[in-house]
């Protein structure tokens, strides 16, 4: 038998999501870093709140990311590195994620 959504407990217009962006300067973990965040949550079709900053990722952004993102290493630079960004993502009442990524390869 096929459960229906009223059977997983909390209605999912009450349901408080954060829909994460990264931007990085490639596809690689080991190699690469975060260059932008960006989040939005949602609760009940609601903006509840939006947060953007770019990151400073300790190395220079590569030509063809730059192509692909419009964020140059010039941007960066004066900006923080991730370890300082505000964990807008862990405020109380998030209980589903979301993200998006892209990869080529």
């Amino acid at each position: 038998m096929q459960r229906t959504f009223d059977d997983l407990g909390t209605p999912l217009a009450e349901v408080t999501f954060c829909v994460v962006d990264l931007e990085t300067t490639g596809g690689s973990p080991a190699t690469c870093a975060i260059t932008e965040v960006g989040a939005v949550k949602l609760r009940g079709g609601e903006c509840l709140g939006t947060f953007q900053t770019l990151v400073n990722p300790g190395l220079p952004i590569p030509p063809e990311i730059t192509v692909l993102t419009g964020i140059t290493t010039a941007m960066v630079v004066p900006a923080p590195p991730i370890g300082c960004c505000p964990r807008c993502w862990s405020s109380p009442g998030a209980r589903c994620w979301s993200a998006t990524t892209s990869a080529s390869t």
